[in-house]
């Protein structure tokens, strides 16, 4: 048996229900959502045909063709396959999130040369974390040697050791680290924090006391963000008279996340009333998410802190800041937060401690 191949790439991706966030040693930040689509090349153009080559990946064996994320899919009017469910093993699963999971790591690796030895870290919902079938199954996916097409290079994807991760857990370090891997925030080893990390699929309570975890009594609320998007959907169809799903307004809103007015278009003309059926619903799914926590925190100032991060804190942000004013801490980018903390354990905890062990058996 020959000797264990040390990595020396990290690659850390947190594949959530909202989109797939990507960081590793050649990308500081890549992001497509949690979609997919079958892509077939058309076998000519029109003569004034604007539209830019698709970038189109083919993985393992399949010869099927997939776009990633709502820009590309939308382009080429194909029909999104969604890479959701509130079920992790059952979405891990999946062929389509094996698909969704390598194109990230084709993504990842897009800079670095094919073979390069990677240490690759992924998230999981803290809940599922401790599930030894949910982390089985996460290893069978991704610990191997795997090959993507993206149009027509091969990249060959070498990982020779592979984490998965509690998405709050990954929190931590990404407070404790700071980008140049010194400690940035020591009293992280001493103080009992709670992680909150809202996402689409599900929002996710953690408790750690000196980076110990403690089980809460109930820690996955079914509460999310996608209950904005539904109250959205449900208003639209029943304004439209016609049936909008949540997909569809998943997809016009992912591209107005900067836009403090948002607008859903039928027929390329904007809705009436849109933006404020939008932001009722914002702070109408807010406030349900408190009454849920309500439930399980009985004094959140108990907390030396309460963490909030994921993409609905671009929006629920200054209603967490409102709702304790003394504990709150949002990170910088509150979306990378853990896919930032992945990666800073990894080059900075792991690969240190793998080349001192490997310098330890040379002596």
């Amino acid at each position: 048996m020959g000797k264990k191949e040390i990595p020396t790439h990290v690659v850390s991706m947190d594949t959530g229900n909202g989109g797939n966030k990507i960081i590793s040693d050649t990308v500081k930040r890549k992001y497509y959502e949690a979609v997919i689509g079958r892509y077939e090349a058309p076998p000519e153009q029109s003569r004034m045909n604007k539209k830019k080559s698709a970038t189109a990946y083919q993985v393992e064996s399949d010869p099927q063709q997939w776009l990633v994320g709502y820009d590309a899919i939308e382009e080429y009017k194909l029909t999104p396959i969604p890479i959701h469910a509130r079920d992790s093993l059952q979405r891990y699963s999946q062929k389509m999130f094996s698909y969704y999971a390598k194109i990230g790591l084709a993504q990842a690796v897009e800079n670095a040369p094919d073979m390069v030895p990677i240490l690759l870290i992924t998230s999981t919902p803290a809940y599922d974390y401790h599930n030894p079938d949910v982390r089985k199954q996460l290893n069978e996916v991704l610990f191997d040697l795997h090959k993507v097409h993206i149009n027509d290079e091969r990249k060959v994807i070498n990982v020779v050791q592979y984490e998965p991760m509690s998405e709050t857990e990954a929190i931590l370090y990404d407070l404790y680290f700071d980008d140049n891997g010194n400690v940035a925030d020591e009293n992280i080893e001493n103080e009992d924090i709670l992680v909150i990390n809202c996402g689409f699929g599900t929002t996710d309570l953690s408790r750690y006391d000196e980076m110990s975890y403690i089980k809460l009594k109930k820690e996955t609320l079914k509460t999310s963000f996608r209950d904005v998007y539904q109250r959205c959907a449900d208003w639209l169809s029943t304004t439209l008279k016609r049936q909008i799903d949540v997909q569809e307004v998943a997809r016009q809103l992912e591209s107005q996340k900067e836009e403090k007015i948002k607008i859903f278009e039928f027929v390329k003309e904007p809705v009436a009333g849109f933006n404020d059926t939008y932001r009722s619903a914002v702070e109408g799914v807010f406030a349900d998410l408190i009454a849920e926590m309500n439930g399980i925190i009985d004094d959140p100032d108990l907390f030396n802190r309460i963490v909030c991060v994921g993409g609905p804190i671009e929006e629920w942000g200054p209603m967490f800041k409102e709702w304790n004013t003394r504990r709150v801490q949002i990170p910088e980018d509150p979306q990378f937060a853990t896919a930032r903390g992945m990666y800073k354990y990894g080059k900075f905890y792991v690969i240190p401690n793998l080349q001192s062990q490997v310098a330890a058996t040379k002596d």
